[in-house]
């Protein structure tokens, strides 16, 4: 076949963000809201907002968001190329206006370390759908798609979904250094 190009190929800095984002997840499993080993924030939620929980936070606010955004920086996301975000239609806007990467539609393939959005109302691809959940891409298969999520069940966990699952809107890949 044809020769690659240098480019297409992922750079080292994007492969240890990737591998880093799958370490960083794994480690907070069974959380419940609260960042395991942290001698910081107690809370993914206390972290995005910054210390003190502000203008009705609390450990209860929906924390997917919060828990992929912290786990991103932790990898080393690049501030400069990565917005923090709590709200799932912000977060999904982030990827689709290019501020935190590259939007990838539903039919795409997507790559562990990637975020993925989920409307769980199925409220149509009409400009998208509006996402309610967002969680990690560990891995993939020909049918099956491996996330780790914030807030499944109230905890970080492990999900599995069928490639072709109609709730998935679609997946942010971060603009790694």
């Amino acid at each position: 076949g044809p020769a690659v190009a240098e480019t297409d190929a992922a750079s080292p800095e994007e492969m240890t963000g990737r591998v880093a984002m799958l370490t960083t997840a794994k480690g907070q499993l069974g959380s419940e809201g609260q960042i395991l080993g942290s001698d910081g924030p107690e809370y993914f939620t206390q972290w995005y907002v910054g210390g003190e929980y502000a203008n009705g936070w609390d450990e209860d606010t929906p924390w997917c968001g919060a828990f992929a955004s912290w786990t991103a920086v932790q990898a080393g996301a690049d501030l400069e190329r990565f917005t923090p975000f709590a709200s799932t239609e912000a977060g999904m806007e982030l990827f689709a206006d290019g501020t935190n990467g590259v939007w990838m539609e539903a039919d795409e393939k997507p790559l562990p370390g990637d975020l993925v959005f989920f409307d769980w109302d199925e409220e149509g691809s009409e400009d998208h759908g509006a996402p309610d959940h967002v969680g990690i891409v560990t891995r993939r298969d020909a049918e099956m798609l491996y996330t780790i999520e914030g807030n499944c069940d109230g905890r970080v966990g492990a999900c599995v979904y069928d490639l072709g699952d109609p709730r998935i809107l679609g997946y942010g890949v971060l603009a790694w250094k």
